[in-house]
């Protein structure tokens, strides 16, 4: 079965074409404007919005040894407005390339606690063997 992870890039808009040669088949695509207030032109002036393509997929294998993934994060690489993020099933954020929280996209981990598990509190106890 192998390795599956989600996957989240962006690209300035006038690189859609580019991104959408190299793969295709994502699971999800959208647009949107990157506008930060803290981005000033050299006069202080604000900058205008960039607009931007993002695409996404989830439980896909993503192994740089796949000659389509490898010539994707290449052309990722090739200029720092670009992003790819890459969760891996185990939680692991194996890639990340550029900046994707600048786009309001961010790797977030959880701790999951399933079963049956009668929890004592350390305020509540004085001493462990309690349990």
């Amino acid at each position: 079965m192998g390795y599956r992870s989600e996957i989240c890039a962006g690209v300035p808009i006038e690189d859609k074409d580019k991104a959408l040669a190299i793969i295709d088949e994502w699971d999800a695509i959208g647009t949107g404007m990157l506008d930060r207030f803290w981005d000033k032109n050299p006069d202080g002036s604000s900058k205008d919005p960039v607009e931007y393509f993002y695409m996404q997929a989830d439980y896909w294998k993503w192994y740089d040894t796949f000659e389509d993934v490898a010539a994707f994060e290449e052309f990722i690489c090739d200029d720092d407005k670009r992003f790819l993020t890459c969760l891996g099933e185990d939680g692991a954020h194996h890639t990340n390339y550029g900046d994707s929280t600048m786009h309001d996209i961010y790797v977030v981990s959880t701790l999951a606690v399933e079963g049956d598990i009668k929890w004592q509190h350390k305020r509540d106890n004085e001493r462990w063997n309690k349990v």
